[in-house]
């Protein structure tokens, strides 16, 4: 498979072209593991800390502490970086505190979930 590659030059020091590697898989299979791995290792040897986040999983730790501004910025990103798990913000009970903050109503409604979610009323 073509992430292999990936992980082949990233243990070969070869970070930058691993990391185009784990790239072009994830546009290929966004949801891929083993990729969404080696692209994150890959931001990691390259020091870009920032890029190697999971946003989605970090705005779960600000929510759970009930810091809504945090979660909302971090629910922002994984929707600038094209995060797939974003269709689940309404229906994961990580984030049931934020459903009464307006701007949450505003992210999911540019997801595209929120129409579909006040008509299942989950």
């Amino acid at each position: 498979m073509i992430y292999d590659l990936g992980w082949y030059c990233l243990f070969a020091d070869r970070h930058e072209e691993g990391l185009a590697v784990c790239l072009e898989t994830l546009e290929m299979s966004p949801g891929y593991g083993w990729a969404k791995s080696c692209e994150f290792q890959a931001y990691v040897s390259l020091g870009r800390w920032e890029d190697a986040l999971y946003a989605i999983g970090v705005a779960k730790l600000y929510a759970a502490l009930d810091e809504h501004d945090a979660a909302l910025d971090w629910i922002e990103r994984a929707l600038a970086k094209e995060d797939p798990w974003v269709v689940f913000l309404h229906g994961d009970p990580s984030f049931d505190n934020l459903h009464d903050d307006p701007r949450f109503d505003a992210l999911l409604e540019r997801v595209g979930v929120l129409r579909y979610a006040r008509r299942t009323k989950l």
